[in-house]
């Protein structure tokens, strides 16, 4: 196999690669988990997330970065923990659904609308402010994947 893309064209000097290059030998499409092929464990509202944090961060929306950022780790954890129990079970990781990274999210959404109530409760305004973003980041998260997923 090669190392670099360099090596799949080595009579050329002056090759770069522009990641429309062939296929390497041995390559499935079925194999490729985030085309949703058979190998595939994450949620496409991992990929979603992951994108809108992208145009996040290229905005320079920090605050929307991080709500993004944790709404991802929170799934990933589940998945952490699932694996964990196959590794005790012996049975195979089941995929993530995205019903599954669905209620995750919701489960996020219950815990920032309690600690929203701390906050107004206690006068911790600049913490409500933060928390009251990120809820809304959520909201739209959910707004756009709820009809989706069903």
């Amino acid at each position: 196999m090669p190392d670099s893309p360099r090596d799949l064209f080595p009579d050329d000097p002056d090759f770069e690669p522009t990641g429309r290059e062939p296929e390497l030998p041995g390559y499935e499409s079925s194999r490729a988990p985030m085309l949703g092929g058979n190998r595939r464990q994450w949620p496409s509202i991992s990929a979603y997330l992951l994108a809108e944090q992208h145009r996040a961060h290229r905005r320079g929306d920090m605050a929307r970065v991080w709500s993004l950022r944790r709404l991802r780790s929170r799934i990933q954890l589940r998945h952490v923990e699932a694996r964990e129990e196959s590794l005790l079970t012996g049975e195979p990781v089941p995929p993530m659904t995205d019903a599954e990274a669905l209620a995750e999210i919701v489960a996020e959404r219950e815990e920032v609308v309690e600690a929203l109530e701390q906050c107004h409760r206690w006068l911790r305004l600049r913490r409500a402010a933060e928390l009251e973003q990120s809820l809304a980041v959520i909201d739209e998260v959910l707004d756009y994947w709820q009809g989706r997923v069903g």
